[in-house]
């Protein structure tokens, strides 16, 4: 098993006009993330992308793509760890607007305002990566402080504060978005253009989805053995996420079940009827099974 995430306690910047600003800390991916390498290398092309350019050019800011569960995030978490850099992630929102993108304004029970970082901006004070997940579901009017943060100036501005902040050199930004999801806006032209490469996440193979069930503990490793064969038998493809999600309540089946003495049936067949209850082969093939 992998350590524990940790994250980074919070601090505080006195700006030149004497207001207060809390740093959120970034959240630290352990050393040994267990995350299984691809055949196309996507690590190494999300390093490449982010190493320095010659003279003045700036490190790329890439796109991941792909369907939901294939492991957009974990690439992301991987590139954390490898890097030993604190991670922060803007969770992309309709309701997210352009300020937000830059410094929040709280009111503290004492009457007095707190001003806070936003995850974008505390990972170029800091210095970390900023992860925007599912930055197409952002309306593209919240996106213009990006403009200066993805080019040669490598800053942001905040209305609220009236202040500029500018990146530290070992600043980094990546985004991932599912293309297919309806609830996406299109993502302007210039910040296609400035979030590129567009790297393509497809779900991994067979070898790929067993070396990540060997990569768990030992009850975990077992019981992930025993949902591939079963996805096999009933010609049900997975991604990582649908791995993780039916080995966990899988075990939980059986736990259960065991400790109250009760039949719930075979652990594996429920938990690919009622976890993967959008895919009517696996119903109907797991059905017959209970």
């Amino acid at each position: 098993m992998c350590a524990a995430f940790t994250f980074e306690h919070p601090t505080t910047m006195t700006l030149s006009s004497k207001v207060s600003l809390r740093i959120p800390g970034g959240m630290r991916v352990p050393a040994d993330y267990p995350y299984v390498h691809t055949g196309d290398h996507l690590i190494d092309k999300c390093e490449a992308a982010w190493s320095d350019g010659e003279g003045d050019d700036a490190p790329l800011s890439f796109r991941l793509i792909g369907p939901p569960g294939v492991g957009k995030n974990a690439a992301v978490f991987a590139l954390a760890a490898r890097r030993r850099q604190p991670l922060y992630i803007v969770l992309g929102t309709e309701e997210l607007t352009a300020e937000d993108l830059a410094v929040s304004a709280a009111l503290l029970p004492d009457g007095s305002v707190q001003y806070v970082a936003s995850p974008l901006l505390a990972a170029m004070l800091g210095g970390g990566i900023c992860f925007i997940d599912e930055i197409a579901k952002m309306r593209p009017r919240a996106l213009a402080p990006l403009s200066s943060v993805l080019d040669s100036r490598r800053s942001l501005s905040s209305a609220l504060l009236g202040e500029t902040f500018e990146a530290r050199p070992s600043f980094r930004l990546c985004a991932a978005y599912n293309p297919t999801d309806v609830d996406a806006f299109d993502l302007p032209p210039w910040l296609k253009r400035r979030t590129l490469p567009e790297l393509q996440v497809a779900a991994p193979d067979w070898s790929a989805l067993e070396q990540i069930v060997l990569s768990s503990g030992t009850a975990s490793r077992r019981v992930g053995r025993a949902v591939l064969a079963h996805a096999r038998k009933i010609g049900r493809e997975l991604d990582p996420a649908s791995v993780g999600g039916l080995v966990a309540y899988a075990e939980r089946i059986a736990a259960f079940a065991k400790r109250n003495k009760v039949d719930l049936g075979d652990e594996i067949s429920v938990a690919f009827r009622h976890m993967l209850a959008e895919g009517k082969g696996a119903d109907a093939s797991s059905a017959g099974e209970e």
